[in-house]
């Protein structure tokens, strides 16, 4: 019975406007452009980029989450494109995001400055006739929602030199009330609503074969707690990385990477959870991995390759 409403207080969390709605990964920083479309191009080289995430081991109902995202730049033109398509199960309900991203690329002093937009679609659907309830007459729960196909739009500025970056990005530009047939607005909406994240980093070179890379992000939406990430890499003689990540509220995170020159690299995380849900799970597992397109130039700053 507990589980049964643990699935409930998900599913009323996730999708009611009043918590975070988009997907997380503790290995954001492996693929800025799914949470700001202003990176893509910011690279020399395309990438292809997949996560896979398992929250709170050994909870039914609990998060499964997959990230896919494709970027590549146009140096000619200053610009860049890319992809992103993720899927998000929680319980009974089903998210899936395809969205397209493109970027303008301006220099600017020591570094350069991109704006970005986003546009895609989003499908969400809910098995409701899976779960067990106590009044098997209601017919909320007697039929599957196979929910509707809605327009996303997003936007992000992204500011990059050779060891450092900051940058502001909105998700869901356009609110929308799932409950009406046409509801795009600037407005809040009680369905799904406008997120907002605040990002930066800053690479510290202690010798020739060791660096730390620093991230932070900040995120917010309407009616809820802002949360933020601290992160910290350190990267031995660029191919070999450990690090440490932590969520408010939320968990701490050992990460381990490993680099596969001028190929890609591969990447894993442990949430170890903080919070009271610490006490029905044992963690949760993420895997990171990324293809490089046209190789690695040694000659790349950290912050362009991650």
């Amino acid at each position: 019975m507990k589980k049964i409403i643990l699935i409930l207080s998900i599913f009323a969390m996730g999708y009611g406007g009043y918590s975070q709605q988009d997907f997380q990964f503790t290995q954001y920083m492996s693929s800025l452009s799914a949470i700001n479309p202003a990176f893509v191009g910011s690279n020399d080289f395309g990438t292809i980029t997949g996560i896979t995430r398992k929250q709170w081991v050994k909870f039914d109902g609990a998060p499964t989450t997959g990230l896919l995202t494709y970027e590549t730049p146009f140096s000619k033109y200053n610009m860049g494109i890319g992809g992103v398509f993720s899927y998000d199960k929680i319980g009974v309900t089903e998210q899936v995001n395809i969205s397209a991203n493109y970027a303008y690329h301006l220099k600017l002093g020591s570094g350069k400055l991109s704006f970005g937009l986003n546009a895609g679609i989003l499908h969400y659907r809910a098995k409701l006739s899976e779960l067990t309830v106590w009044d098997e007459q209601d017919v909320v729960f007697g039929n599957n929602y196979s929910g509707k196909i809605i327009p996303e739009f997003g936007f992000g500025t992204y500011y990059y030199g050779e060891n450092y970056y900051a940058g502001l990005s909105v998700s869901r530009l356009t609110n929308v009330n799932t409950e009406k047939p046409v509801s795009l607005t600037l407005n809040t909406a009680p369905s799904l609503n406008r997120h907002y994240y605040l990002m930066g980093g800053y690479d510290f070179t202690i010798d020739e074969s060791i660096q730390l890379k620093s991230f932070a992000l900040l995120k917010y939406v309407d009616a809820a707690p802002l949360q933020a990430e601290i992160s910290v890499l350190a990267e031995y003689q660029k191919q070999y990385i450990l690090g440490v990540s932590y969520r408010t509220n939320d968990c701490i995170a050992p990460i381990v990477q490993f680099k596969f020159k001028d190929i890609g690299k591969i990447g894993y995380a442990y949430d170890i959870t903080l919070s009271k849900m610490s006490g029905y799970s044992s963690g949760s597992h993420e895997i990171m991995l990324s293809y490089y397109l046209k190789g690695r130039p040694e000659a790349q700053s950290s912050f362009k390759s991650e």
